[in-house]
C-alpha cells in the first residue's frame, strides 16, 4: 500500500484577478492562457469553500475502502490528519493492519513481518522527504503563499476530454510538481510527483481527483485515484465517511519508543506499544453520497497523501 495518496489525502489556492483572451490550442496546449495564475488559484480556492472555511478547519478524519491489485478484496482505511502536518493512516483487511504516520518531524510504519507480528520501523529518507513537503489537509493550492509554495501557470491541455490549467508548483525545498485544475468547475483534476522506486529509478505518480461534494461548506473529491507507468492499474481510494475537527491527540501520531533498535517485531500474542486501527470519533462523522461517475481505465486533492 505505498502508492496510495489521498488524501488526503486533500488539493487547493491564494488569490488573484483575470484577463486576456487565449489563443487556439496547438497540439493539446494553449499558447496564451485565458486567466492569470493568480485568477485560476483563487477561483480554485473558492471551488473548494473558500479560504476562511479551510482555515477554520484544524483536523479531518476520513473513512473508507480502498481497491487494489495488491489485495483481492476491498481494504478498509483511516485517514486521520491535523495542522500543520500530521498524519496517520491505517488500513486493514484480510488479516492485515498497517499504520503509516508522521508527526510533522518523524514518519513510522507498522506492517506484518515475516515472523507473523507486527514489526514497526523509521520512514526511510524518500518516504520522510515526501511526507515533509506534504501540504497539510487542505492540498497543495489553497493558502500556497504562506507554505512557501510557488506557483506557475504553463498551459492548458486535456484532461480525459476536459480542458485543464497546468500549473507548475515549487516547494520551499525546490521540489517541483504539476497540478491542474478543470477549466470550467476550478477544482482540482489531477497532480503528478516523482518518486523513486525499489530499484532506484524515478517514477512519475499521478493523482486524480473525482466524485467532489460539499461537506459542511468544503468540497472534497470522494474518489482518489494514484497511478504510476509501473503500475497494471490504479489504485483507487473511495471515501465513505468524513469527519470536520474531530478531536484528535498529538500522541496518536508520534512515534512509538523503541529502545536500542530502529525495528522493532512483536510477537504473537504480544500488546505493542503502537495504537492499532480503531474506529474514528462516531460523532461528526458525516456520510457522503456513493461516486456519481465510473473512473477512467487509466487513473489526493493534495495533499496529504500518505504513499
Amino acid at each position: 500500500m505505498k502508492r496510495i495518496s489521498w488524501l488526503a489525502i486533500a488539493a487547493c489556492i491564494a488569490v488573484g484577478e483575470a484577463a486576456a483572451a487565449a489563443a487556439a490550442p496547438s497540439g493539446g496546449h494553449s499558447a496564451q492562457p485565458a486567466l492569470t495564475v493568480e485568477a485560476i488559484v483563487a477561483r480554485n480556492v473558492e471551488a473548494r469553500g473558500g479560504l476562511e472555511a479551510w482555515r477554520k478547519i484544524d483536523t479531518m478524519v476520513w473513512t473508507g475502502h480502498i481497491d487494489t491489485d495488491k489485495s483481492p478484496a476491498s481494504l478498509q482505511f483511516l485517514l486521520e490528519l491535523k495542522r500543520p502536518n500530521k498524519t496517520r493512516f491505517e488500513v486493514k483487511g484480510q488479516n492485515l493492519q498497517s499504520v503509516r504516520a508522521f508527526d510533522g518531524n518523524d514518519g513510522w510504519k507498522l506492517h506484518p513481518a515475516k515472523s507473523g507480528g507486527p514489526e514497526v520501523q523509521p520512514f526511510d529518507a524518500e518516504e520522510l522527504k515526501y511526507a515533509k513537503e506534504t501540504e497539510g489537509l487542505d492540498g497543495l493550492l489553497i493558502d500556497a503563499t504562506s507554505k512557501g509554495i510557488a506557483i506557475e501557470l504553463e498551459g492548458t491541455d486535456q484532461i480525459e476530454g476536459h480542458k485543464a490549467y497546468r500549473l507548475r508548483t515549487t516547494s520551499r525545498s525546490g521540489t517541483v510538481r504539476h497540478a491542474w485544475v478543470d477549466a470550467t468547475t476550478f477544482l482540482d483534476v489531477k497532480y503528478d510527483r516523482a518518486v523513486r522506486n525499489k530499484a532506484g529509478r524515478v517514477d512519475t505518480v499521478s493523482v486524480y481527483y473525482r466524485d467532489f461534494q460539499d461537506v459542511k461548506g468544503v468540497k472534497l473529491p470522494m474518489t482518489i485515484e494514484t497511478s504510476s507507468a509501473s503500475a497494471k492499474n490504479p489504485d483507487k481510494m473511495v471515501i465513505e465517511r468524513v469527519a470536520l475537527n474531530p478531536p484528535l491527540e498529538d500522541r496518536m501520531f508520534a512515534r512509538p519508543h523503541l529502545p536500542h533498535s530502529k525495528t522493532k517485531t512483536v510477537s504473537v500474542g504480544e500488546v505493542p506499544q503502537v495504537p492499532l486501527p480503531r474506529n474514528p470519533p462516531a460523532p461528526a462523522m458525516s456520510p457522503v453520497s456513493p461516486p456519481t461517475s465510473t473512473p477512467a481505465a487509466d487513473p489526493p486533492p493534495g495533499s496529504a497523501t500518505p504513499r
